[in-house]
């Protein structure tokens, strides 16, 4: 059976989602991460070579990000599958709804994600919870894709706004 990083990579891969150096790239992290085994890896590695070459847009940073929290959901409701199974439950448990970003519901903040406009940001390096108020200029409701954390950034995108 292969890991959940492995599943969630090569459906992305397969769904276009990634260019050639940017799944290599990808597939680097998880590896150095322990997230894919050695066989994960050879396996990712032999498809990433189909993919295309470039794309116009460019965004590898977001996309890692995106795939670590798809990694994250899929760990946990694996986790849930595997307590209902060994505790002889029939019932099967329902996912977690994700992080919102409301105020009292602050989405986890990581180097290089999207950030978008009135949503609320808990920065892991500080445990404080932040206010983006800026989108992009260029795309209004897009989000801004940012390589800072939010305590980085206060004044210029983030409001602090409390302490976790």
């Amino acid at each position: 059976m292969n890991s959940t990083a492995y599943t969630a990579m090569a459906e992305q891969m397969e769904k276009g989602a990634y260019t050639e150096p940017a799944a290599k790239i990808t597939i680097a992290n998880l590896y150095a991460r322990q997230m894919l085994t050695e066989g994960e890896y050879n396996e990712l590695m032999d498809k990433a070579d189909a993919l295309a070459a470039n794309t116009p847009d460019g965004e590898a940073l977001s996309r890692i990000v995106a795939l670590e929290s798809a990694v994250k959901t899929l760990q946990s409701e694996v986790a849930a599958l595997k307590e209902a199974v060994t505790s002889g439950s029939t019932e099967i448990p329902e996912p977690e709804p994700g992080q919102t970003g409301a105020e009292d519901d602050p989405i986890d903040a990581v180097r290089g994600m999207t950030y978008y406009k009135d949503k609320y940001y808990r920065d892991p390096d500080d445990g404080q919870v932040y206010q983006c108020y800026r989108d992009s200029d260029s795309h209004p409701g897009s989000g801004v894709a940012l390589a800072y954390l939010p305590h980085e950034l206060v004044n210029i995108y983030f409001y602090f706004t409390r302490v976790s």
